[in-house]
């Protein structure tokens, strides 16, 4: 069973970057423990006036399912400045190394201006 959640909160020890120089437009996965276990593919984020981060996110490397996993996606509008941080949650999904990647949608948790951009980190994966 797979249950997702989308809620507009900061987590995690990380600090997140009050300015980037990020291209309006564009989303960065920042680097951390977790992202050499994963593939992240199509990563867009929307030009909407509540900016939208969509990708799909596959386990690349464990055998065993995914317990938790966590997505974070840090906003920013077009000069740079932070706005907002959106969070998505997936608990017992049952995705193992091989199986269909799960897609998420990250939603700015406040509306920007056009040209926002985003910063995406995996705050928490755990594996059975």
């Amino acid at each position: 069973m797979e249950t997702a959640a989308t809620l507009p909160v900061a987590t995690g020890a990380r600090r997140t970057p009050r300015t980037n120089k990020i291209p309006p437009g564009r989303v960065r996965v920042e680097e951390g423990p977790f992202t050499d276990r994963v593939e992240i593919e199509a990563l867009t984020i929307s030009d909407d006036a509540r900016p939208v981060v969509r990708g799909r996110i596959r386990n690349s490397v464990d055998v065993s399912e995914l317990i938790v996993l966590e997505l974070q996606a840090d906003f920013y509008d077009a000069r740079g400045t932070f706005i907002g941080t959106g969070l998505q949650v997936f608990l017992d999904s049952h995705a193992g190394a091989g199986d269909d990647p799960l897609s998420f949608a990250i939603r700015s948790p406040v509306p920007v201006s056009r040209g926002a951009s985003a910063i995406l980190t995996i705050p928490q994966l755990a594996n059975e």
